[in-house]
């Protein structure tokens, strides 16, 4: 099968990036999963806005622009064409013109109620599209309620881990990795709750003295330059904080080996996600995480987490998620190593076998040949 990534937005990016350098969620999946098709023996391969033009961890890499004959022919003997948060009509109609006898789909993170989703309420621009491909059930069904997307339009296939994250801790134990006092981490962008975390965290170290937290946050993800990123006060803040250490965003291959030594993800969330990679390598990292029960959060746990209302006062917020995490650091603490180490494994394993790549891949190409297809 011939497969073809549309990614529009204006990052110069390749499959091999996200292991060298911060990159968004979608981009990083689209990445992973590029590669791993292609491992499947899948021809596969990236338009979007890369300076650098070539084959790259087995993907075929194009610019959006580029007219090379290597490229027309590549686009025109396609099979499926998949597009990256973009629904507009004139963005498959312009891919049509290249291939009509291909099928396109729109790969969608984005909730309900963001702008880029909005043209799909018209019929008009869902009939645009093969079909819809969605990151949970939770955001499925708040695109049909919401949307008026037809249910039968839709496909569900998640997101996975990334590579880094995977078998982190085979043949070695897990609690044995996990320092006290405890060191958190908190690894989304920083929008999505670190304003409540810092709020939280002097709670926390009081009740538990010389608790660490380190902030693995910043828009550099988005492309963002250090010198524009608005949420400079926040990172000050967290500097400012005594226990607190800011890190900023870094590469995958580092962040895993930093949360195979952290304690707790604590993800006080305030942005309902359509599914959280965040949540789940840290989960694969073998941390007790303590979120927001919001979004499609509950469904990526899968009943591994503490999950905490998100009331919308940021004081009632900053004290039940502190009062969460003390319980559960405390807890866990309070537990026989043998019934902590099995709990961790659990949740470990569990993301090894249904939310790495490989498995994802697996899935998007049983699906892409016939099987279920919308």
């Amino acid at each position: 099968m011939r497969l073809m990534f549309v990614d529009p937005v204006p990052w110069d990016y390749a499959p091999d990036t996200p292991y060298a350098r911060p990159l968004g969620g979608s981009q990083s999946a689209l990445c992973y999963l590029a590669e791993r098709l292609a491992t499947l023996g899948h021809e596969v391969g990236l338009l979007n806005n890369t300076r650098t033009p070539g084959v790259v961890l087995g993907v075929h890499c194009f610019g959006l622009n580029e007219t090379s004959r290597e490229c027309v022919e590549f686009v025109a003997g396609t099979d499926v064409v998949v597009a990256v948060n973009d629904v507009a009509p004139r963005t498959v109609q312009a891919l049509r013109s290249g291939n009509g006898d291909a099928r396109y789909y729109a790969w969608i993170g984005h909730a309900c109620d963001q702008p880029a989703v909005a043209p799909l309420r018209d019929a008009a621009t869902r009939d645009a599209w093969d079909g819809l491909i969605l990151a949970s059930d939770w955001q499925a069904r708040t695109f049909c309620d919401s949307l008026g997307v037809e249910a039968g339009r839709v496909k569900v296939l998640g997101y996975g881990i990334a590579p880094p994250f995977a078998g982190l801790f085979d043949g070695a134990s897990i609690t044995e990795s996990k320092p006290w006092p405890p060191t958190l981490a908190y690894t989304s962008t920083p929008f999505r709750g670190l304003d409540r975390l810092i709020a939280a965290f002097p709670t926390i170290r009081g009740a538990i003295p010389g608790t660490r937290l380190k902030v693995f946050s910043s828009m550099e993800v988005y492309g963002v330059a250090a010198g524009e990123d608005e949420y400079a006060d926040l990172y000050a803040r967290c500097r400012a904080t005594d226990g607190i250490e800011y890190v900023g965003a870094v590469d995958q291959p580092s962040l895993a080996g930093a949360l195979s030594k952290t304690t707790c993800l604590a993800y006080p969330n305030t942005f309902a996600e359509t599914a959280c990679i965040a949540v789940m390598e840290a989960m694969a990292a073998g941390c007790v995480v303590v979120t927001s029960d919001l979004g499609a959060l509950p469904e990526t746990t899968a009943g591994f987490a503490r999950l905490v209302e998100a009331p919308e006062r940021p004081a009632e917020h900053v004290r039940l998620f502190a009062d969460a995490v003390l319980r559960e650091l405390l807890e866990r603490r309070a537990a026989p190593q043998a019934e902590a180490e099995a709990r961790l494994r659990a949740q470990v394993d569990h993301m090894n076998g249904v939310n790495t790549w490989q498995a994802r891949a697996g899935e998007w190409a049983r699906w892409l040949s016939g099987e279920g297809a919308p």
